[in-house]
């Protein structure tokens, strides 16, 4: 049961270092930085996104949601 064990766990071994071999190291790290880029763009997007809403909702419903510089808490 041991050697079976030993000689699937060599198998699977060789498939993720053939998996690895199969793309550079070079190549991996591009994915990556596309990737993060990627990322970058929709957090962007959702700030952008969010920030509308903040001056939509501020200007129909005419309070102050951000909050103000040096704006102190309020004491409950």
């Amino acid at each position: 049961m041991e050697e079976k064990i030993e000689e699937e766990n060599s198998e699977i071994s060789l498939v993720k270092h053939l998996e690895m071999s199969i793309k550079p190291s070079d190549q991996l790290e591009n994915d990556d930085v596309k990737a993060l880029q990627k990322a970058l763009e929709m957090a962007n997007l959702k700030i952008k996104a969010l920030d509308t809403m903040i001056d939509i909702a501020e200007e129909q419903l005419k309070i102050d949601i951000r909050k103000k510089s040096g704006a102190k808490q309020s004491s409950k």
